[in-house]
């Protein structure tokens, strides 16, 4: 390998005075060259070694801007309008209502209590309306039984005590002994006119035997006047004979016109008789039918009575239209009195849906439309554990709203998508009166564009005053 050594001529002069011999000895002005040289050299170092640093981080510096930059000018982020409100259901709040209100006897529920479907939530007293209602069954099944009697007595049956549920046979039996005894009444008065009847139609038996004699006597004396006449006209017998004969014929005459009309007599008095026992019977079964139907309008207009009075009983036990959250109690003392009419609680249902009303001032409803995205923050649960609800603007107020403060606002709904936080549908659930805060999103824009914006501002609103 060829190595290049260089030559003493090849090599550049050196400046100054040469380097002392190793070993001579040192004049005091090359000392003093020496060590300025020296002093020079080390302070050239120091003065060049600071500003490389300053070069490095500047460089750095510039490099890390413009990523910064360029970052920020790709990076969105978005825009919200940020408002506090309070959840609310939609138009399905069932208000439970009394008619007839009342005096509290039990409350089995609480404020916030969950409820199913026909549970018992509050117990009025009764107030006598119990026993109002078995003395109506107890009058009901007295005219019940009237009704089997009269209807027994219209169709001619005998009325079977033994039918009767055990519970009212006494009270059958007093019924059955009442009917018996109008039933005698009806039979004696009928006897008597029965018996009436049939000494009329004996009497009448006995003149036509009287009129079938007298006709046959009437017969014997008329032959008996035409041989008189024949043989008082030959003159074999005097003529008062034959006047006597004659005047005979003449008494049976009249007296057989007289059987004739007592006969006629008898016989409308049969018929007489006849017809007022008809009637008698007639009128018997008439009232009874009309009793029958008057008993069964009676029975008709208890059996509503006592519906309206097992109502009101039922109504005693205040139950819950739906599954649901009890709320709104107006009484929470039992003794307390619950008007006619009144609302006693309310039940929010399970299943409806809420919705968040939440207020936007007035700089920030410009950005708001229907349909738009907003992300609802329930304070109750820890957002970063359960994360929000996402929602929809419904709409908005058409004016603005003043709440006791003096603050003005617009009222702005948000439907939920879902009435829970989390990812479980049986924990966490958003409850009506739960405070929010929604972010409603209004648009996106870069991080630059954000960081711009003061200056943006500035610069447009600068320089225009007078």
């Amino acid at each position: 390998m060829d190595t290049h050594t260089p030559t003493n001529a090849q090599m550049p002069a050196p400046k100054g005075p040469p380097p002392p011999l190793p070993g001579a000895p040192m004049a005091a002005d090359e000392g003093f060259l020496v060590g300025r040289g020296a002093l020079a050299q080390s302070l050239m170092l120091e003065e060049r070694g600071p500003n490389h640093l300053i070069r490095l981080a500047g460089f750095f510096v510039c490099i890390m801007v413009c990523l910064f930059i360029a970052w920020a000018a790709i990076t969105e982020i978005t825009e919200v309008v940020v408002s506090s409100g309070e959840v609310s259901p939609i138009g399905s709040v069932k208000r439970v209502q009394h008619l007839e209100g009342g005096i509290v006897k039990e409350i089995y529920v609480g404020e916030g209590d969950l409820v199913t479907e026909g549970e018992i939530m509050i117990t009025l007293d009764d107030a006598g309306i119990v026993p109002e209602r078995d003395q109506l069954l107890t009058r009901l099944s007295n005219l019940e039984l009237r009704a089997q009697q009269l209807g027994a007595v219209i169709s001619g049956e005998e009325f079977d005590v033994t039918k009767i549920d055990p519970r009212y046979r006494d009270l059958a039996k007093t019924q059955v002994e009442v009917l018996a005894a109008k039933r005698e009444a009806f039979e004696a008065q009928a006897d008597v006119l029965r018996d009436q009847l049939e000494q009329r139609r004996n009497e009448l038996e006995l003149l036509r035997d009287q009129v079938a004699g007298n006709r046959r006597q009437i017969q014997i004396l008329k032959q008996q006047v035409n041989m008189r006449k024949t043989l008082e006209e030959k003159g074999l017998i005097s003529k008062v004979i034959l006047l006597n004969d004659q005047r005979e014929l003449a008494r049976a005459e009249a007296a057989l016109a007289e059987l004739q009309g007592k006969q006629k007599t008898a016989k409308n008095a049969i018929d007489e008789a006849e017809s007022r026992l008809a009637e008698m019977e007639s009128r018997s079964r008439m009232d009874a039918r009309e009793q029958y139907a008057q008993v069964l309008g009676e029975v008709a207009e208890l059996k509503e009575t006592i519906e309206l009075k097992n109502d009101q009983i039922r109504r005693l036990d205040i139950r819950s239209p739906v599954t649901g959250i009890a709320q709104e109690l107006q009484t929470e003392t039992v003794g307390g009195v619950i008007a006619p009419g009144s609302t006693v609680l309310e039940v929010i249902p399970n299943d409806a849906d809420l919705f968040v009303e939440a207020r936007i001032s007035t700089q920030d409803i410009g950005f708001i439309y229907v349909n738009q995205e907003a992300t609802v923050k329930v304070t109750a649960f820890d957002y970063t554990r359960y994360g929000g609800i996402e929602g929809t603007i419904q709409g908005y107020s058409a004016t603005t709203v003043q709440d006791e403060e003096g603050n003005t606002f617009y009222r702005t709904r948000i439907k939920l998508a879902k009435n829970y936080v989390g990812d479980d549908p049986e924990r966490n659930r958003v409850l009506p009166g739960m405070e929010v805060i929604a972010d409603i999103k209004t648009g996106k824009k870069t991080l630059l564009e954000f960081l711009l914006k003061p200056v943006v501002k500035a610069l447009s609103e600068s320089f225009r005053e007078r």
